[in-house]
């Protein structure tokens, strides 16, 4: 289960570095929306 989060933190800090890279604002909002629904509801 830590696991699972640790891995969750990880594709987060990459969104995070994704946005300091200059990508725009709305599409990470929206890949991290896709990803926290996806990640915590199904699984």
């Amino acid at each position: 289960m830590a696991r699972k989060e640790e891995k969750q933190l990880e594709l987060l800090s990459q969104h995070i570095s994704c946005i300091q890279d200059g990508f725009s604002f709305r599409y990470i909002q929206f890949i991290l929306k896709k990803e926290l629904t996806y990640g915590y509801f199904v699984n």
